[in-house]
């Protein structure tokens, strides 16, 4: 009996020190694999969730709901955490993430100067012939009811193709833009025609000193340039550079509709051939253009990247942004239809 007592004693010392051990050894081959909990899911704006699938603050389950997973595969080993919880490994991904975001919109926009030059300059008679321009004006003036006196700021205003018009119509116009080429090419322009107006090199983010403005406009691929964080805070500082009761008005293309028209145009200038080359990215909602340009026996490229928004995803941007309301219509037509090629977005303080 004594021998027997002892050989128990002995397996059960055994069976706890393997419990124990187990908690310290990382978790290896199918050995990993251990019957999950129930998951709460919190309900969309309950702020006593934390985040979706995790219980609120207190430990209640944000709402009645629960979905049972009996197994999952850890992605992760213990072994490789450490003592580093969940939280604070999302944290350091999506802070990665942001980097990451923040350094290619960096280098978009310093691509732009390199995109919007004297090459662009000397195309736009074919891009955007005069009575374009006629008909894009126009086209403002109405759904802004511009009239003498009208103070409106233009972002992204390149050489003053919509500015100097306005102007002419008697609106007093402030025009922004991150190029500095294209800024004293409207300058100029405007000094020619003895045009009184006030034309800065900025970014569009940041408006220092500018305030009570009847409308803004964005126009012709003046908006999308960089990443969604950009533009959200490219709306709220045109959103504080209005007066209450003010507009924005700003249009983006249908990525659909033109991707349908995805070819390659070239134009032949005599000292010159420029072919521009599409680059759409409709998974990400983005539409760019490759420029080649052959002259002197050299060859340039250059290319721009603009993210087009839909209905949906561009109201949640201007009302965030501090906007009341906003609507949306074609060039066409008093209404966006899937067809349009164009959409414009208008947006009151």
């Amino acid at each position: 009996m004594t021998t027997l007592a002892a050989i128990l004693t002995l397996m059960s010392l055994a069976l706890r020190f393997d419990e124990g051990s187990a908690i310290q050894q990382p978790l290896r081959g199918r050995d990993h694999r251990r019957p999950r909990p129930a998951v709460s899911i919190g309900a969309a704006g309950d702020a006593s969730a934390d985040r979706v699938g995790r219980p609120g603050r207190h430990g209640e389950a944000a709402s009645g709901l629960t979905q049972p997973a009996s197994h999952y595969r850890s992605p992760i080993r213990r072994s490789h955490c450490g003592n580093v919880s969940w939280g604070i490994l999302q944290h350091r991904l999506q802070a990665a993430r942001g980097e990451c975001f923040g350094a290619q919109d960096l280098i978009e926009l310093a691509a732009l100067p390199d995109y919007y030059n004297d090459d662009y300059v000397l195309l736009s008679d074919i891009m955007t012939p005069a009575e374009k321009t006629q008909a894009e004006v126009a086209y403002i003036s109405r759904m802004l009811q511009v009239g003498l006196g009208t103070r409106i700021l233009d972002l992204g205003c390149g050489y003053g193709r919509i500015a100097h018009e306005l102007a002419l119509a008697g609106a007093v116009v402030t025009g922004i833009d991150l190029v500095p080429a294209m800024i004293e090419k409207a300058r100029s322009r405007a000094e020619r025609d003895g045009l009184s107006i006030d034309y800065r090199i900025g970014d569009m983010v940041r408006l220092v000193g500018l305030s009570g403005f009847d409308a803004a406009i964005m126009w012709f691929f003046s908006f999308g340039y960089g990443d969604d964080r950009n533009h959200a805070k490219i709306l709220k500082a045109a959103c504080g550079a209005l007066k209450k009761g003010g507009f924005l008005l700003l249009d983006q293309y249908n990525t659909h509709v033109l991707a349908a028209e995805n070819h390659p145009s070239l134009v032949d200038r005599g000292e010159s051939l420029v072919i521009h080359k599409p680059v759409p990215d409709l998974e990400a909602g983005r539409w760019g253009v490759e420029r080649v340009v052959v002259k002197d026996g050299t060859i340039h490229r250059s290319r721009f990247s603009c993210r087009c928004y839909t209905p949906p995803e561009l109201r949640a941007m201007c009302l965030a942004a501090g906007f009341r309301d906003v609507r949306f219509v074609s060039e066409e037509s008093n209404e966006y239809l899937p067809a349009s090629r164009k959409l414009v977005a208008i947006a009151l303080k």
